[in-house]
C-alpha cells in the first residue's frame, strides 16, 4: 500500500467534562513517506487536530488510576497513534472507555517510559487499507 508518516507538533488539554476525566488535543500531520521526502509542506489537508477522551469509569480502574497526569497524557497520545495507524487515515476522535473485551481495563498496555512525547519523533507505518470505509459504504449504497 505505502508508507504513512504521522508527525506530532503539538497539544493541549481541554475542559473535561461530567463523562471523561481528560480530554486532549494532538495536532497531527498524516503523509505519505513520498511525500514528507519530497519536501511536500504541510497543509490544511494534512493537518488535524485528534481529540482523545479518558473515560471517568477506565481512569479509576487498574493502573489509569496510579498515573500521573502526565502519564495518561502520554499513553492517550500512544493510543492516538495506534486509531490512526489502524484505520490509515485522519482521525478526529478517540474515545477511550472500559469495556468488558478492553485490552485496556487494567491500564495502558505500553511502557509508558518509552513513550517519547511531548518531543516524539516521526511515526512511520504501513498503510494497510486502500481507502476509507466510509467511502466504500457510500459508494456501496449508491451515494458516491
Amino acid at each position: 500500500m505505502g508508507r504513512m508518516v504521522l508527525q506530532s507538533h503539538n497539544w493541549r488539554e481541554s475542559k473535561p467534562d461530567d463523562n471523561h476525566e481528560l480530554k486532549v488535543l494532538f495536532l497531527f500531520t498524516l503523509t505519505s513517506e513520498a511525500e514528507q521526502q519530497s519536501g511536500v509542506k504541510p497543509d490544511a489537508r494534512r493537518t488535524f487536530w485528534t481529540e482523545v477522551r479518558l473515560s471517568r469509569d477506565l481512569a479509576t480502574r487498574g493502573r489509569w488510576a496510579v498515573l500521573s497526569k502526565a502519564e495518561r497524557i502520554k499513553a492517550m497520545f500512544r493510543y492516538a497513534q495506534e486509531q490512526i495507524r489502524d484505520a490509515g487515515r485522519k482521525v478526529r476522535e478517540v474515545p477511550l472507555f472500559w469495556t468488558p473485551a478492553s485490552r485496556l481495563g487494567d491500564g495502558p498496555p505500553w511502557d509508558l517510559t518509552t513513550i517519547e512525547f511531548p518531543k516524539a519523533p516521526p511515526y512511520i507505518f504501513e498503510k494497510t487499507q486502500d481507502s476509507d470505509p466510509s467511502l466504500e459504504a457510500r459508494k456501496a449504497a449508491g451515494l458516491s
